[in-house]
């Protein structure tokens, strides 16, 4: 408003008092970046709102090569070690964060006791960042830990910069990604756009295999490889001592959350559907390894990886072609918005399962389990997609031999949009247009906020 009645421009911003919304604040005015603050920074009326395409701090980016996002120094991330109210405390010094700069918050796994809080994310602005502790603009509102953010104890949380680019271009041959999940860090892909964000046919925006890991194989002949990983646990396996019984009582051939179980033959990893059992290595009297288990929602308010495949057998030679080894790693995170998005070959925006090519030797052959596909949340307000632009479906476990590994299922997909492929946001048209676009079909659509 106009504090002192005069409709002089107070603060400097530009803009006078009577069309000023708070003009003793340079910092808000008419047409300002919105920022995750709790204030009307545009001075639109409403809080926090128009947060889709960010600032365009970081300009333009075209990618024509493989381009690491995680290296670039776009989106750098830290563990997070402790979160009260404003206030983070990372592993590691955070001063390469500037004011205004968007993180996201993000627990991507915890443990067997400990893991409410997994998959739970959350935006917010940096107000300034010295050395391990970054203060934000407000209080962090969701709950990381199991029961309250004063403990984090076997939690992976993770902030990571969000990039604000004017317009992101990735050519014909281009390959925007990242570096693969750690147990810590990694395997994450979020930005944002002012202008469009265009995938040329044969480029593409992916996580492929950067997820959950894969259950391994033994180094030792103990009959028994790892269950696959998932949101809590890493899966077991190994150290169970002798092959006698085959293991069929240490119980490995159950699924390890999401992650494919183990039982010389692996399952495939889950996360929104579809994942197969493994072959039983008997050819049925021995319990065959499960499938991961289905977790999630499709409205992707919680974000997590696929899981990983069960691993094979070692099988303790080394017969000429014989290759044991783990399981498919599970599909990882990408998160893009901006003013418009344009996919415009197959698999452009792709979170997919990894497949697995190990098998082992023994009395037959046997096959390790395929990962599952993660989760791709796209948001504009015009989006327009090749068929099957957006892809996060389950890697293929291996089944060229005689005892097969099951596949991965498929990830999450939400697209958000007003106008999807030329139609209005909610018609049927629309509705037919996003499940070409998609595989899996988006388990959830709205209009772009």
């Amino acid at each position: 408003g106009d504090p002192d009645c005069t409709d002089p421009d107070d603060d400097g911003d530009g803009d006078p008092d009577a069309t000023d919304c708070a003009d003793l604040d340079d910092t808000i005015y008419i047409g300002a970046f919105e920022l995750w603050n709790g204030l009307d920074d545009d001075c639109s009326g409403a809080a926090d709102d128009d947060l889709l395409r960010g600032t365009g701090v970081d300009g333009p980016l075209t990618v024509a090569g493989v381009f690491d996002l995680s290296a670039s120094g776009l989106a750098p991330s830290w563990v997070v070690s402790g979160i009260d109210g404003d206030e983070l405390t990372v592993l590691g010094d955070a001063g390469s964060l500037s004011a205004g700069d968007e993180v996201v918050v993000l627990n991507l796994h915890g443990s067997d006791a400990a893991h409410a809080a997994a998959g739970t994310w959350e935006f917010a602005t940096v107000g300034s960042a010295v050395g391990s502790t970054i203060d934000l603009l407000l209080d962090v509102s969701a709950t990381f830990g199991q029961v309250s953010n004063a403990d984090l104890t076997d939690q992976a949380v993770l902030v990571q910069r969000v990039p604000h680019l004017t317009t992101l271009t990735v050519q014909a041959a281009g390959e925007l990604t990242t570096q693969p999940w750690t147990g810590a860090l990694g395997g994450v892909i979020a930005l944002r756009a002012t202008g469009a964000v265009v995938v040329e046919d044969g480029g593409t925006i992916h996580a492929d295999g950067l997820g959950y890991w894969g259950g391994d194989t033994s180094p030792v002949d103990n009959c028994d490889a790892y269950q696959g990983e998932s949101y809590a646990g890493q899966g077991e396996g190994e150290g169970d001592g002798y092959c006698a019984s085959y293991n069929e009582a240490w119980g490995h051939w159950i699924n390890n959350y999401g992650g494919g179980g183990a039982h010389i033959t692996g399952g495939g990893g889950e996360h929104g559907g579809g994942a197969q059992a493994g072959h039983s290595w008997t050819g049925g009297s021995a319990t065959p390894p499960y499938a991961g288990a289905t977790y999630g929602v499709a409205e992707l308010s919680r974000v997590f990886f696929g899981s990983g495949g069960g691993g094979v057998w070692n099988g303790g030679t080394d017969t000429p072609g014989e290759d044991p080894g783990p399981g498919g790693d599970g599909g990882g995170i990408v998160y893009v918005t901006g003013l418009s998005i344009a996919g415009q070959g197959s698999s452009a925006f792709s979170a997919v399962g990894g497949t697995t090519l190990h098998w082992a030797q023994g009395t037959w052959t046997y096959g390790a389990g395929g990962g599952a596909g993660g989760s791709i949340f796209l948001a504009a307000d015009l989006v327009d997609l090749a068929a099957d632009a957006v892809d996060a479906g389950g890697g293929f476990g291996e089944q060229t031999h005689a005892r097969f590994g099951g596949d991965g299922g498929v990830g999450r997909v939400r697209l958000d949009c007003s106008t999807c492929g030329g139609f209005a946001q909610g018609s049927v048209d629309a509705d037919a247009w996003l499940a070409a676009a998609s595989d899996p079909d988006p388990g959830f659509n709205a209009p772009a906020p």
